[in-house]
């Protein structure tokens, strides 16, 4: 089963790519602000200055034309419902396996050694 359909632009989760970036950016800057309180320098304000920099160039930058390319042809997958219910299958499985195998090692008994020679 296909049914044709004009993309004017490629998104993940409905939120563009363009949007990821600045995402990673101003994370990056956040984690350099972590690094330069501890490390007593002033990293982290160059890393949001630079951020802030490139927050705007990136704003500023045309994007793609709006209007549809082509028509593209999707496919939709009849065994995506199998493939989730596999590893959700596969995930709880190994959820499981894991609390069962801690669980073992907490129940493990441990028996005092005794101490051989006491002196004082």
């Amino acid at each position: 089963m296909s049914i044709k359909f004009s993309v004017m632009t490629t998104l993940v989760l409905g939120v563009g790519f363009g949007l990821f970036i600045l995402v990673g950016i101003w994370l990056g800057a956040l984690l350099a602000c972590f690094v330069s309180v501890h490390t007593q320098k002033n990293l982290g304000i160059h890393a949001v200055c630079i951020a802030a920099i490139l927050t705007v160039v990136l704003i500023f930058i045309p994007r793609e034309s709006e209007r549809p390319i082509e028509d593209i042809t999707k496919v939709y997958d009849s065994l995506f419902l199998w493939r989730i219910a596999l590893a959700l299958l596969l995930g709880l499985s190994a959820v499981g396996g894991g609390v069962f195998y801690f669980l073992d090692h907490l129940m493990e008994a441990r028996v005092a050694k005794p101490i051989k020679k006491w002196t004082l």
